[in-house]
């Protein structure tokens, strides 16, 4: 993914090759390639916040007992020291920032294992606030059905 001003790529020097744990890498013309992170053990729907200082995404957790892939939790990597950390417990997918500070994501709920693994989202919008890490449902009521983060292209915020 590109950062906000297009100038450094970020990206997962993944361990197998095609798989979806790994390195997590940046690149800029200026300082070429940089490792931020070793070892992450799952990395899919990243989202940069509109400061450019950290990056969100889904870690399914290990596999289920009938073998699907865990449920997604939400995480954060601080670009500026690597350091990552859960934002919530709360089984949630595709993340978006809405603003500087929160982010959308689509609430799922376990099921039993199949195509989608052994969680699917439950029609439901969670707002995370990442100063003091609290989560919220989001009263989407009034946009219509089906209103997901898994249905917005991008999020503008001042």
């Amino acid at each position: 993914m590109w950062s906000a001003t297009g100038s450094k790529l970020y990206f997962l020097n993944a361990n197998p090759p095609h798989g979806d744990a790994g390195d997590l890498h940046s690149w800029d013309p200026a300082g070429g390639e940089v490792t931020l992170n070793r070892g992450l053990m799952s990395y899919f729907w990243p989202a940069l916040s509109p400061s450019g200082t950290t990056l969100i995404y889904d870690v399914y957790g290990p596999p289920t007992p009938d073998g699907c892939a865990g449920p997604p939790q939400l995480w954060r990597i601080d670009l500026g020291s690597g350091a990552i950390s859960q934002i919530s417990r709360a089984l949630s997918t595709q993340p978006v920032f809405i603003a500087a500070n929160v982010v959308w994501s689509d609430e799922e709920q376990p099921i039993a294992c199949g195509m989608s693994g052994s969680s699917a989202p439950d029609g439901k919008v969670l707002s995370h606030d990442l100063t003091n890490g609290s989560d919220a449902p989001v009263d989407v009521a009034q946009a219509g059905p089906n209103v997901l983060t898994s249905n917005l292209v991008d999020a503008w915020t001042n």
